[in-house]
């Protein structure tokens, strides 16, 4: 183990010298034991590789899903969860500074409900900071219930500001351990992001799609 982690070492250290300049061609020789470097053990030497991976794909939509579904060779990858990195690649253009949001098909029933009260105007509303809180006392509630809606309201007012820095590092992590969750994950964000191109640029990535899911791995 060591062993493996001077000789990773030494392969992202020739990567990092030339992270600015032209690449010489020798080092793509070395292309395979950096990508095996997005997987490795040592968790400091694992982050180093995968800063100097991102850096190297411009931060545009289309040149990251082109890199993705064409011009990245995922083969070296291909005993281990390639998606987990190609998937990396789309979160890590997020605009963090975004205030977070969610699907109104995809609200528990409950959000639902206490977002269609707000819309209607069947209760009556403070609004102060963008907080809205609501008077269960008078609701004609039974004391449980009341306070039930007392803590959720709370919760609801306290995550209502959160941006998607606030769990994007997490989530990035999170997906290099749990194959599940960054399976599901992949799906929904590779989806939103071919929503986003337009049809020239899909046009351009119809074909390396069919060839990157003909590849037997």
């Amino acid at each position: 183990l060591e062993l493996s982690k001077v000789y990773l070492g030494m392969v992202l250290e020739l990567f990092e010298a030339h992270r600015s300049t032209q690449k010489p061609e020798w080092l793509s020789k070395l292309q395979e034991p950096f990508m095996l470097g997005l997987c490795c053990k040592d968790i400091s030497l694992k982050h180093r590789f995968r800063e100097n991976f991102h850096q190297c794909v411009p931060k545009t939509l289309y040149l990251r899903m082109n890199s993705i579904l064409a011009t990245q060779d995922w083969e070296p990858l291909k005993n281990k969860f390639w998606i987990s990195q190609a998937l990396d690649m789309l979160l890590s253009i997020l605009v963090r500074s975004d205030p977070l949001q969610s699907d109104e098909q995809n609200l528990i029933p409950a959000v639902q409900i206490y977002d269609e009260t707000k819309r209607l105007g069947e209760e009556k509303m403070d609004i102060e900071d963008n907080k809205v809180s609501i008077d269960w006392e008078n609701q004609g509630l039974p004391k449980h219930i009341v306070e039930i809606m007392k803590d959720y309201s709370s919760f609801l007012q306290k995550y209502s500001n959160l941006k998607v820095k606030d769990i994007l590092s997490p989530i990035r992590e999170l997906i290099h351990y749990e194959r599940k969750f960054a399976s599901e994950l992949w799906i929904v964000i590779l989806s939103k992001a071919w929503s986003r191109l337009n049809n020239a640029d899909r046009d351009m990535l119809s074909e390396p799609i069919i060839d990157l899911l003909a590849q037997p791995w």
